[in-house]
């Protein structure tokens, strides 16, 4: 994918979480659970309504989901990078 100076990052992590969130097999409660809750945590950040937890929750959310999910395929990429 390639984006240009137009392109606002945190509506790109916004649609990766959102695909993330729609494409979950909902087997394992960390992806299902936590990528909604990240998702949740992006819109608080790109409204400007986050606060400094926010910031640390969506690390230490990111981990969980990366380091605990079921398959191979680590959905917080968006948010960890």
């Amino acid at each position: 994918m390639v984006f240009n100076h137009q392109r606002d990052l945190l509506d790109i992590v916004g649609d990766f979480m959102q695909f993330f969130v729609d494409e979950s097999c909902g087997i394992c409660v960390p992806c299902r659970a936590g990528n909604v809750m990240l998702r949740q945590k992006v819109g608080r950040v790109a409204a400007g309504r986050a606060v400094r937890s926010d910031l640390d929750d969506m690390v230490v959310w990111g981990g969980i989901v990366a380091h605990t999910s079921r398959c191979g395929w680590v959905p917080p990429h968006p948010i960890r990078s």
